[in-house]
């Protein structure tokens, strides 16, 4: 073994980033008429720029082949959306992960809503052998 090379410059110095945090479901949140969102979590985040994600699952316990929408927005602007459609079985699952970068100018709440084409629908909490963390949404600020 030969001998060790110099040391590399050291790396920045100044105040860290900002941090991140995430909210995770606490109960189901019950999708009682189709076509509707529900909010599932929301955030009141400061002004800044943040990379902001969610995931969502939604489940149905009937025989039916429906869809499940989700939507990261703020009540006037959608930041990202998905969609998904499962097969038709008894109990069925959706899981929708989304990912958008926001730029806030005040003190804004930021929501994670989901939506299934039919009634009697359920944004979850926790899967069978997952854990209650099936739903959540998070940040990061980075300016």
């Amino acid at each position: 073994m030969g001998p060790q090379g110099p040391a590399g410059p050291a790396g920045p110095t100044g105040p860290p980033l900002p941090g991140w945090d995430q909210l995770v479901l606490a109960a189901d949140v019950p999708i009682s008429a189709a076509a509707t969102y529900v909010t599932a979590l929301s955030a009141n985040l400061n002004s800044g720029t943040y990379l902001v994600g969610a995931t969502i699952t939604m489940r149905r316990g009937a025989t039916t082949l429906w869809t499940g929408r989700a939507r990261i927005w703020n009540g006037t602007t959608t930041y990202a959306s998905g969609e998904a459609t499962t097969a038709s079985s008894n109990p069925s699952s959706v899981a929708i992960s989304l990912q958008c970068l926001v730029a806030l100018t005040g003190t804004t709440t930021v929501q994670l809503q989901g939506f299934a084409s039919v009634v009697s629908s359920t944004v979850i909490d926790a899967d069978v052998g997952a854990g209650a963390n099936t739903t959540r949404l998070w940040w990061l600020q980075l300016a």
